[in-house]
């Protein structure tokens, strides 16, 4: 009888301790599902944003700017910059950017003003290429020289374009190498296509 009981009283502490760690997988797996679901949701708010902005043709910093608002929280740690081309002068324009990416940028240029010559990647750039860039310490250029200087390892380049027309590009940067994964990558490009479309409406590359 006492044994009976026992064994009984066992094999019910090992099905509730089984049944505690299903349930502990699934609230772990409802926490992963409602995270997927709020980044979504923030995705969708900056694309929202962008499709608004090319309606309403407002003025690029501004367009710009609040790209680089809505992309902060979905890229925490990442310094995230716009520039535009300028043909006639071979050079990139700073148009918005938050703090981490603009202290490099100030270093790489005073005046924010980036000469084609420091973009190694330009090429594929102006083919419209996305370009991830996993470890700046390889890459032998003027600008990830000054990214490296103020402490980031890995970025990720995603062309504006209209048809054959290259506008500039949306660049975002990391302190560890190999951080950017391919899902990032395709969301920021996404963005920059959009980013490309309201910024050629404003009427003002």
């Amino acid at each position: 009888g006492v044994f009976y009981d026992l064994s009984q009283l066992l094999l019910l502490t090992k099905e509730l301790k089984r049944k505690a760690e299903e349930l502990s997988e699934l609230s772990q797996e409802q926490a992963r599902l409602l995270e997927d679901i709020r980044q979504q949701a923030e995705q969708i708010a900056v694309l929202d944003e962008l499709v608004l902005a090319a309606i309403q043709r407002r003025e690029i910093v501004s367009v710009a700017q609040s790209v680089i608002d809505g992309l902060k929280s979905l890229f925490p740690q990442t310094g995230l910059a716009v520039f535009r081309h300028d043909a006639s002068s071979n050079s990139f324009v700073f148009v918005a950017g938050n703090e981490k990416a603009l202290a490099a940028i100030e270093r790489l240029s005073p005046n924010r003003t980036i000469p084609e010559s420091a973009i190694q990647s330009l090429p594929r750039l102006k083919r419209g290429e996305t370009i991830k860039l996993d470890d700046l310490k390889v890459v032998n250029s003027e600008a990830s020289r000054a990214f490296l200087a103020e402490g980031f390892r890995s970025a990720a380049l995603c062309p504006l374009h209209i048809g054959d027309e290259f506008l500039g590009f949306l660049a975002a940067f990391r302190p560890q190498p190999h951080s950017f994964t391919d899902d990032e990558l395709a969301f920021l490009q996404r963005v920059a296509n959009h980013l490309a479309i309201a910024l050629h409406n404003a009427h003002l590359f």
